[in-house]
């Protein structure tokens, strides 16, 4: 879990900044990485899906475990919060930062 957060918070951190891509690992990590780990994050929630040292992925235990990785008032925090702990899945999330009003979104990237 916390590896799938903070893929998403590494490309939201850089979206936010202009950037179209982030390196991790030696992967090249991108927005569509990005919204399947939000994804993935949103249904784990949503499911109370197990962890492997017992209990489950609750709305709290991901913010606790989000916390970890990045403050509260980090826009991208704030921003995978949004999307993770939305009652639906959200819209695809540069609709979501302009909603937000996290900040004004990049102009296109070439890989969007």
């Amino acid at each position: 879990m916390l590896d799938t957060a903070g893929l998403a918070l590494d490309v939201f951190r850089a979206w936010l900044a202009g950037q179209g891509v982030v390196t991790r690992g030696g992967r090249i990590e991108d927005t569509a990485t990005a919204e399947l780990a939000r994804a993935l994050l949103w249904q784990w929630v949503t499911l109370r899906a197990p962890l492997g040292g017992g209990g489950a992925l609750t709305p709290d235990t991901y913010r606790a475990l989000r916390r970890r990785l990045a403050p509260d008032d980090a826009p991208e925090a704030r921003l995978l919060d949004h999307l993770v702990l939305s009652a639906v899945p959200p819209a695809y999330f540069p609709a979501e930062v302009a909603r937000l009003n996290l900040t004004d979104p990049p102009e296109r990237m070439p890989h969007d």
